[in-house]
């Protein structure tokens, strides 16, 4: 009997578990955070299994930084295992970053889904997902004590130059 079987696993740099799924009760990323993804190849069977293709597509907003291969240009990263045994299991991880939020329209939460698949030579297949949400929080513009003191050095300067102009068109001469 020829098998397999794919498990993709997910977790954040915070975490010390994998998780099969991060749902949006549980944890919510933003820009600038890592995501890794765990997944592993096991041949279940009692037949040694050969030129195994695994195919990752990637989600948006995760940009790779490694991994098993190099992303292609359909954001797909491809890797192939040469044989795997009866009862073997092979284990890859990929490490990204969410990057790219402020191009997404609308702000709040939503989730994106990641999927595996390893296929045999002979045909045998597996694939797994697993789903994680983000957070586009609304821009807003700079506030702060910074820009209130430049405020207030610009209003404090146009003040006195209205009185001084004031002075000089009285005819009164400064000391």
């Amino acid at each position: 009997l020829r098998q397999i079987i794919v498990d993709k696993q997910i977790k954040t740099a915070s975490m010390t578990e994998w998780q099969d799924n991060l749902p949006a009760s549980q944890i919510v990323l933003k820009e600038g955070e890592l995501l890794e993804f765990n997944i592993k190849v096991k041949n279940s069977g009692d037949q040694e299994l050969k030129n195994i293709q695994i195919t990752d597509k990637l989600p948006d907003y995760w940009h790779f930084i490694f991994g098993p291969a190099q992303p292609n240009e359909n954001r797909e990263i491809n890797w192939q295992i040469e044989k795997l045994a009866a009862g073997e299991e092979k284990t890859f991880r990929l490490r990204g970053q969410i990057k790219g939020l402020e191009s997404v329209k609308t702000e709040g939460t939503f989730c994106l889904m990641n999927k595996v698949r390893a296929e045999a030579e002979t045909g045998e297949a597996d694939e797994d997902q697993a789903s994680f949400c983000l957070l586009r929080l609304k821009k807003t513009p700079p506030t702060g004590s910074s820009n209130l003191i430049w405020g207030s050095l610009v209003l404090g300067l146009i003040a006195l130059t209205g009185i001084g102009l004031r002075k000089f068109g009285r005819g009164e001469i400064w000391a």
